[in-house]
């Protein structure tokens, strides 16, 4: 059996290997490792070491090492395609066979992508080569001059240019084909692919990023994956801040600008410090706080997260003080809960981010500017030590400004309204004791009894999430000392069926999301999707959900594509984020799920309900819909059921075009 290696990779990289061995090997914390006493040999002092953090094992007694796959094989007698799917079930990840066919296509789409990595990488020097053309007072110079950075930061973050010229794109193109050893046309295409180049809808070529300073964002590794740009010449109908559009190589939501950098500095010290922009995390590492990173153009995402709880256990958000740093700062909460990293913020003075309080115009202020850096750096550090704030605050505060209430105040409805919404998250939090100190933290924020806020818990459900959250280092099926086959592959089946059926109904919820009128297919189909439902997602809670779906009149997040920064599309979130509110599912993490995926599929509903069967075209729809219908009166296998009813949901959206 052929496994996918992106399969075996994002197991490998969800896995604590250090709560893994610690089921069968008494393990204590030694600086960031662990050790204990080896497995595999007799010993009287511990020679065995983890380090969890890059996921492999060393004793130093046996030479014994490697992988959690290794130390599976080696204690249970596992081969390694079961050591992953027992893995993988751990975790929540489903582990496939990759025929030859989806091998061979996988490795060309690497090979691709290698070649688009090798593109960018050329134009990023050539942005560099062209920044180091220009004259002292050129505006990029002169832009960058007066930002305050120095000639050792712009060469550190490869900061580049690329001038606003009309023959730029022939140019660009010629040189990048030359040292790639690629042709022209290859390059060209190659380019469009990466958003380095854009066709007008006369079908003219031009540079995106024409008339910008640039900021490459780059891989841990340090290679170059994306570009960030930044006007010179403000223009109503341009964007001061633009990036790459997402790519083969690129993608939002698992990429952190500065991490390359930042790496080294966040392991030391196991805690990063998370700004907005490119120019923060540049300002901060100029200033002597190397461990800086950000987002690249989104909010925090899952995948963020679950890449930041490899290497740090705390994280600083640095926010500006105006409702939008609130609010950015608050969303942050959720996000974390159960990743095990703690999280603080450190709200800046009014008017202030990291960029303009530690280098700029700021500094010249000082009546001693030669040690103004220094002076900076000083107040910014005395502001990390006495001024961090639990992100538990902001999150609180911000719930009681939706209320219309001013943080910290005493409407008692309002308080009550907050008390309500928290509680139902609080059982989320899977450690007792820190469950128990969010609440007892959350009492003093809100001024209330520790005790009325557990009475309020054991009166308020438990606000419910579709899938096993991705942050948790706990098992989803335990691992303990069994050495038979046969009982192990027994619970991957269960684990496996139970995991598919989760999926089938947050697949269902999120393909309605997009495009509300599959609901009625979907209640059209009660008979199938009870014999799917689980203890946790009741068929009458569906069916309640999917009818309410039709009376609220939604038209759906596939009418709202391109149009992020629409007041309507926000008020519509916030509006289908209440609803499923209303049926204990998490609206954030779905809503997100579902525009990710309209982003991915465009305006085809087909691309949203996954791994939809693609049926022959001599065919058809309305007998492909019969034939489905037999096969699901025959069928006793409730997961074939389930492949079953996502392609009738498919084929039945395709005859309403």
């Amino acid at each position: 059996m052929s496994i996918p290696q992106e399969t075996i990779k994002a197991i490998k990289d969800r896995v604590s290997l250090s709560d893994l061995i610690s089921e069968s090997v008494q393990l204590k914390r030694a600086g960031k490792n662990y050790l204990g006493l080896c497995p595999f040999h007799s010993e009287k002092s511990p020679s065995f070491n983890v380090n969890s953090e890059e996921g492999f094992y060393h004793c130093f007694g046996c030479s014994k090492h490697g992988s959690a796959f290794d130390f599976l094989m080696e204690t249970k007698g596992l081969t390694f395609v079961e050591a992953v799917k027992f893995l993988g079930a751990r975790v929540g990840i489903e582990v496939r066979a990759e025929s030859p066919e989806l091998a061979q296509s996988r490795k060309k789409d690497e090979e691709r992508r290698k070649i688009l990595r090798g593109v960018l990488r050329e134009v990023v020097r050539i942005a560099e080569e062209q920044l180091h053309s220009q004259s002292e007072d050129s505006p990029a110079k002169r832009y960058l001059k007066e930002r305050g950075l120095t000639e050792g930061s712009i060469k550190l973050f490869q900061i580049g240019l690329i001038p606003d010229d009309r023959a730029g794109v022939a140019k660009l193109i010629a040189t990048v084909s030359e040292r790639v050893k690629l042709a022209e046309v290859e390059v060209e295409q190659h380019l469009i692919s990466l958003g380095v180049l854009g066709r007008s809808e006369s079908g003219t070529l031009y540079e995106t990023f024409r008339g910008r300073v640039i900021f490459p964002i780059l891989r841990s590794d340090g290679v170059p994956v994306a570009l960030g740009g930044r006007v010179l010449e403000a223009h109503p109908n341009r964007p001061k801040y633009i990036n790459s559009k997402e790519s083969p190589i690129y993608l939002k939501r698992q990429t952190l600008y500065g991490l390359s950098h930042a790496l080294p500095y966040a392991r030391r010290e196991r805690q990063v410090i998370l700004v907005e922009g490119y120019m923060d995390v540049i300002a901060l590492a100029q200033a002597g706080f190397p461990a800086a990173i950000a987002t690249c153009g989104t909010s925090i995402t899952t995948e963020h997260v679950e890449v930041l709880r490899r290497f740090c256990d705390r994280v600083i958000v640095v926010m500006d003080s105006d409702s939008a740093g609130q609010k950015a700062a608050a969303n942050c909460f959720e996000l974390f809960l159960n990743s095990g990293i703690e999280v603080h913020g450190l709200c800046l003075p009014p008017g202030e981010d990291p960029g303009s309080f530690l280098i700029g115009k700021r500094l010249s202020t000082f009546p001693d500017p030669e040690n103004a850096q220094k002076l900076v750096a000083v107040e910014f550090d005395n502001l990390l030590k006495t001024k961090l704030e639990p992100i538990l605050r902001s999150y609180l505060n911000n719930l009681l400004l939706q209320t219309n209430a001013e943080p910290g105040g005493s409407s008692p409805a309002a308080i009550g309204k907050v008390s309500s919404q928290f509680v139902r998250l609080l059982g989320q939090i899977k450690n007792p004791v820190e469950r128990e100190g969010t609440l007892r933290l959350a009492a003093s924020i809100l001024g209330v009894s520790e005790e009325s806020l557990k009475t309020l818990q054991r009166s308020t459900p438990a606000k419910k999430t579709l899938t096993p959250s991705p942050l948790s280092n706990k098992a989803t099926v335990a691992v303990k000392p069994v050495y038979s086959k046969s009982v192990i592959k027994e619970k991957e089946a269960v684990s496996n069926l139970s995991q598919k059926l989760t999926l089938f109904i947050e697949q269902m919820i999120i393909a309605v999301i997009c495009e509300p009128s599959l609901s009625q297919s979907l209640l059209e189909m009660e008979d199938s999707l009870k014999q799917l439902a689980t203890e946790s997602f009741p068929l009458s809670q569906l069916k309640q959900f999917l009818k309410a779906v039709q009376e609220e009149d939604f038209v759906g997040l596939n009418n709202f594509k391109g149009r992020e920064s629409n007041k309507d599309f926000r008020a519509y979130l916030i509006r289908f984020s209440k609803l499923l509110g209303d049926f204990g599912l998490d609206g954030k993490i779905l809503l997100s799920k579902a525009w990710n995926q309209v982003a991915i599929g465009g305006n085809q509903p087909e691309l949203i309900v996954s791994q939809a069967a693609q049926f022959s075209k001599e065919f058809s729809l309305s007998s492909q819909v019969e034939v489905l219908k037999t096969k699901e009166r025959q069928s006793q296998n409730p997961a074939e059921l389930g492949d079953l009813l996502q392609r009738k949901l498919l084929e039945r959206r395709k005859l309403r075009l």
